[in-house]
């Protein structure tokens, strides 16, 4: 009896341990994308947007990310290629919208992971938002492709962070 308390108390106190771990999640917008035929509604990216990609597997390379999400674009598989290449991952899918099963599979079934987050310029603040955190950046314009969003997600606290990387697109800061 007493090993079996033992070991009940030894999985309450890793359950424990483990429900505290942070998660942490890093939004970016899709990188340039190619912008001369203004029908085509999945365009690939530009040179620009190559460079940048690059530029945020270089950032990323060392943040031990376990988890990609994109949505189905050719402009946001291709933001994160690089990175998911280096690292051996795959990228898992969403629907741009859909904020709601993104936060959710976040919260309850990646907790303590480190997340790639791959969305557009009119998804990047809902996203973040979705998962709790309150942004002093309200939208994105259309030249802003160099912001990363860092949430650190523990329970129902978020601190985040707003840097930029790869080429920076304008001159004030945040």
């Amino acid at each position: 009896m007493k090993k079996l308390l033992f070991f009940l108390g030894c999985f309450l106190v890793l359950q424990q341990a483990f429900a505290q771990h942070s998660t942490t999640v890093y939004i970016v917008r899709h990188a340039e994308k190619q912008t001369q035929d203004k029908k085509n509604q999945d365009p690939s990216l530009n040179e620009l947007g190559k460079q940048r990609a690059e530029d945020l597997k270089t950032y990323l390379a060392k943040e031990k990310i376990g988890h990609i999400f994109t949505t189905p674009y050719k402009r946001n598989q291709e933001t994160a290629a690089p990175l998911a290449k280096h690292l051996d991952l795959g990228i898992e899918f969403y629907e741009a919208h859909d904020t709601a099963f993104l936060a959710k599979r976040v919260k309850q079934e990646l907790v303590g992971k480190r997340i790639l987050v791959v969305g557009h310029s009119n998804t990047v603040i809902k996203i973040a938002e979705a998962l709790g955190a309150k942004l002093s950046l309200k939208e994105l314009q259309e030249e802003d492709y160099d912001f990363i969003i860092q949430l650190k997600i523990k329970g129902d606290k978020v601190k985040s962070q707003i840097k930029h990387f790869g080429k920076v697109h304008h001159s004030s800061s945040i």
